[in-house]
């Protein structure tokens, strides 16, 4: 199953990510920076909160690096970073808090955050409740895109050094679906929309320099 993306106006999206309506967290609930050095990478993963799946998401797409619990805080690696949950009240909650910290400006400034990956908390259908909370925040305009994984068995099952890992190009359809050989299709999407997101971001700051 492909990965869903909701995507937020460009105009929408500059209003509230900036916006001085928002509050933001305390220092408390705020996440740290890192400074060590990742290995190569296009797209800083970070998780909103401990086990939100950064280091699986980061294991199965090569250009995506595992920031842990931390805003990428070097200024000679990419800028680029994605925020990641899980969808549970816990999760949403967290990535709710993330945002603000970087819709406040108390994230590092050279930092461009692409979005939001949900990861599924559960198998089967999310309660009533979640989707509400769910739809709130995706509503709420603090993110530019929002990426959906789907609940995976084998990534329960299955050593994180045992994963297959694909780079952000679309790869030939497989003719078995092996977790251990082929990495998920909504997986690989999001690493596709990614570096797409990126890209955008990188084309439109060449269009504007003078």
């Amino acid at each position: 199953m492909a990965a869903s993306v909701e995507t937020v106006s460009a105009a929408q999206n500059a209003g509230a990510i900036r916006g001085a309506s928002i509050l933001p967290p305390s220092a408390s609930e705020m996440l740290g920076r890192r400074t060590t050095r990742l290995p190569a990478h296009l797209v800083a993963a970070v998780g909103c909160h401990g086990g939100a799946g950064v280091s699986t998401l980061a294991a199965q797409l090569e250009h995506v690096g595992d920031s842990g619990q931390l805003w990428p805080g070097r200024a000679d690696e990419p800028p680029f970073a994605v925020l990641v949950a899980r969808e549970s009240a816990r999760g949403l909650a967290a990535a709710s808090l993330a945002a603000r910290q970087y819709a406040t400006n108390n994230a590092p400034a050279h930092v461009q955050l692409l979005g939001l990956v949900l990861v599924a908390g559960r198998k089967g259908k999310p309660t009533a409740r979640l989707r509400r909370d769910r739809e709130l925040l995706v509503g709420s305009g603090l993110f530019a895109n929002v990426w959906h994984i789907s609940w995976h068995d084998f990534l329960v099952d299955i050593p994180l050094n045992e994963l297959p890992s694909t780079g952000p190009d679309p790869a030939p359809p497989a003719r078995r679906s092996d977790p251990r050989t082929v990495v998920a299709p909504d997986i690989a999407a999001v690493g596709q929309g990614l570096r797409d997101a990126a890209v955008a971001v990188m084309s439109n700051d060449n269009s504007t320099t003078p």
